[in-house]
């Protein structure tokens, strides 16, 4: 049975890994905060902690070597039970933690003052905290001012998403290295919205580009069916389903995921949160399996600069668009049934984060079979500075490629000013 604590679980844990901040490398201003607090409170220990589902990472540290400690043996899990400081003058005394290793052994915590971490929805993902190795009975004062540090260290999280965003997404496992059981990212939706919102991690495992919203639509079928958020549903709270499933990558390689959908009432309304653990390393991509793949090219990075470039060969020729935004081909007439092949490159590479936003949207809606209007992006290759495209998003003639295939045409300009 989904309870009440279950789903609260599961929102701060999508709230957690939508921050993108756990195994983050340290940073100056964290570490700042818990060598002040060290000081101004004649502390041991002083830690910026962030409580996953299996353990507590610490962002900074303060009198402690270790990086990690288990969840269950942790103060910080109890931390995050309640809006309000945990005050504990000595462990020794309390039920709750006087048998964890960390206060019967090394490094023997006596007294500890912990401040619970919010997101920006209110989800408590961690704990600004202070420990010493002897008892003591914490003042107002200070945990007034421990309160202040936490809300420091809120604000530093929030204000470093973005940079951390874009760090998750480009790291990349390598092919063959095992992962084990782990959560790979998060989604969350508010029922009846058009977009949902993805961790960067998860956009990468579903080959998603990074600041382009993603229409619920467009998620409902990316890795499983999820039918339901096309309906406007009315959704009963608690856990939707669980389920395993191969994912297939873009690039041919194949991941085994897990996922759960729980549906939480939170302070701000109900959200619908989905939790993703990749349960091993993804397997090599099979080339054969790649549109157009020219096996002579046996190359790891796809030939960006090769696509960009065709986007220069003069009006009149196409771009091949499979369904799954590779372009895998160059053509100049729309009927060529064997368009020059390119190794597979990802469409969002060749236009920079704006406009790749604005071809996304024609490709979706030509994609639909909707009309689409052409629009007018920069052209990011060599020697074309000044110079801008037109996109026209096309369907593919039946029968000269897959279903699905879309063509995009291109038109130089040297236009500094286009009118959208």
């Amino acid at each position: 049975m989904n309870t009440s604590t279950d789903m609260q679980e599961a929102f701060r844990l999508t709230e957690l890994l939508q921050l993108s901040i756990l195994d983050t490398p340290p940073e100056p201003e964290y570490d700042a905060l818990v060598q002040l607090a060290t000081t101004l409170f004649g502390c041991a220990i002083s830690t910026v902690t962030l409580v996953d589902n299996t353990r507590q990472w610490f962002k900074a540290k303060a009198g402690v070597n270790v990086s990690e400690t288990p969840k269950n043996i942790s103060i910080c899990q109890h931390t995050i039970q309640s809006n309000r400081p945990l005050l504990i003058n000595d462990a020794q005394c309390d039920p709750r933690v006087s048998n964890s290793p960390l206060v019967q052994g090394a490094p023997y915590l006596r007294a500890y003052l912990g401040v619970p971490i919010q997101s920006i929805n209110q989800a408590r993902i961690g704990t600004f905290c202070v420990m010493d190795t002897a008892p003591r009975i914490w003042s107002e004062r200070e945990v007034q001012l421990a309160a202040q540090l936490a809300t420091m260290a809120e604000m530093l999280i929030q204000k470093h998403e973005p940079a951390r965003n874009r760090l998750s997404y480009l790291q990349q496992h390598s092919a063959g290295q095992a992962l084990p059981s782990e959560l790979r990212g998060a989604w969350d939706w508010v029922p009846g919205q058009p977009n949902v919102r993805v961790s960067a991690s998860l956009r990468r495992t579903f080959d998603l580009p990074l600041n382009t919203p993603v229409h619920a639509g467009v998620f409902s079928s990316l890795g499983i069916e999820r039918s339901w958020m096309n309906a406007s549903p009315q959704l009963k709270k608690g856990l939707h389903s669980r389920v395993q499933y191969e994912h297939r990558r873009l690039d041919g390689s194949n991941v085994t995921l897990r996922e759960e959908i729980h549906v939480v009432e939170t302070s701000r309304g109900v959200r619908v949160c989905g939790l993703i653990h990749a349960l091993n390393a993804p397997t090599e991509a099979d080339p054969s399996a790649m549109p157009f793949f020219d096996k002579a090219c046996d190359q790891k990075h796809p030939d960006i600069q090769s696509a960009i470039e065709c986007l220069q060969h003069g009006d009149g020729g196409y771009l091949v668009v499979d369904e799954n935004q590779w372009i895998n081909g160059h053509c100049e007439q729309p009927w060529d049934n064997h368009p020059r092949p390119l190794l597979p490159v990802r469409l969002e590479d060749c236009f920079d984060t704006a406009d790749f936003g604005k071809v996304l949207n024609e490709w979706v809606a030509a994609k639909m079979g909707l009309r689409t209007q052409s629009v007018f992006v920069r052209n990011l290759a060599r020697n074309a500075p000044g110079s801008w495209l037109k996109i026209k998003p096309l369907p593919r003639i039946k029968g000269h490629t897959r279903s699905g295939h879309l063509l995009i045409r291109y038109t130089s300009l040297q236009e500094r000013h286009p009118q959208h």
